[in-house]
């Protein structure tokens, strides 16, 4: 935070942001979200299946091993997918099956794979998990350091030859007492 009255109102949108947790006085590593149930994930739309023939050749004819439908009508990839390169491998197995369907469907069918899963937007499991150092945890390395750039701010704006800026200094002040309240020392478990 830089040391001038740009500090207080970070501070501030800190408070007021949805990381902050009123209860405990302190802030989250990610903010709370809701997150899609098990049964709402893999899941592929009728017109991306209707867009590739040779998935709409292998449901009629039950090849299950690319995609299938599950009991409720919903298409999903196979569950023994676990990346974007066992996909391929399956490709290669069935070319001699589908041949030159194989070539067409292949770019088609990775970014199909790649949009379902979106897994370059994965970043671990604080992202996307409850608990330990994910959504509704309270990273205490970040609030520790948190707590030193406030106290480093209310003592540069409480230090002599600043006087001419008391706006600072006394929400400088306020904010670290806030923050330092809520840190783990404090907090009732």
């Amino acid at each position: 935070m830089s040391a001038d009255r740009n500090q207080v109102p970070v501070l501030e949108g800190l408070f007021a942001s949805n990381v902050y947790r009123e209860d405990q006085k302190s802030f989250m590593l990610y903010p709370d979200r809701e997150l899609p149930g098990f049964l709402a994930k893999n899941r592929i739309s009728p017109d991306d299946i209707a867009a590739i023939p040779l998935l709409q050749r292998m449901l009629e004819a039950g090849d299950r091993s690319i995609v299938l439908q599950d009991g409720a009508g919903d298409y999903r990839f196979n569950a023994n997918f676990t990346n974007v390169g066992e996909l391929h491998e399956q490709l290669d197995a069935l070319a001699a099956t589908y041949g030159d369907e194989i070539d067409a469907a292949r770019g088609p069918l990775h970014e199909l794979f790649e949009s379902v899963f979106n897994h370059q937007d994965f970043t671990g499991r604080s992202g996307t998990m409850f608990g330990f150092e994910g959504l509704g945890c309270i990273y205490w390395h970040m609030v520790s350091k948190l707590l030193l750039a406030a106290q480093d701010q209310a003592a540069v704006a409480r230090r002599p030859g600043r006087a001419s800026r008391p706006s600072c200094a006394r929400p400088s002040s306020s904010r670290y007492q806030d923050v330092y309240s809520g840190s783990s020392i404090w907090v009732q478990f």
